[in-house]
């Protein structure tokens, strides 16, 4: 992982593919170093998804859910597999 320090008004530009995504740190709130928020601006392709990363682990969890609710005449491990793919394309 890459960590950078970046102040309000700085930002950071990603290129991948030829595509640019551009992040800009809009504010940064609060005054003790446990309660402080980061506003981030993202400027990226129409195609690109942008999520947050509780929403992601939301949707990993509800697929493996949907996954654990498959018949009981299935073998065990075509339903580990059948979970595996479900849940490759996530972090």
């Amino acid at each position: 992982m890459l960590v950078l320090t970046r102040k309000s008004d700085e930002g950071i530009t990603l290129q991948l593919d030829g595509q640019v995504i551009h992040l800009t740190i809009i504010e940064v709130q609060g005054s003790k170093p446990d309660n402080k928020q980061v506003r981030i601006g993202i400027d990226a392709p129409p195609a690109c998804r942008i999520s947050r990363d509780e929403l992601l682990w939301a949707e990993a969890a509800n697929r493996a859910a949907a996954a654990s609710e498959l018949p009981e005449y299935i073998l065990p491990e075509v339903a580990h597999k059948v979970t595996l793919a479900r849940t490759a394309d996530l972090p």
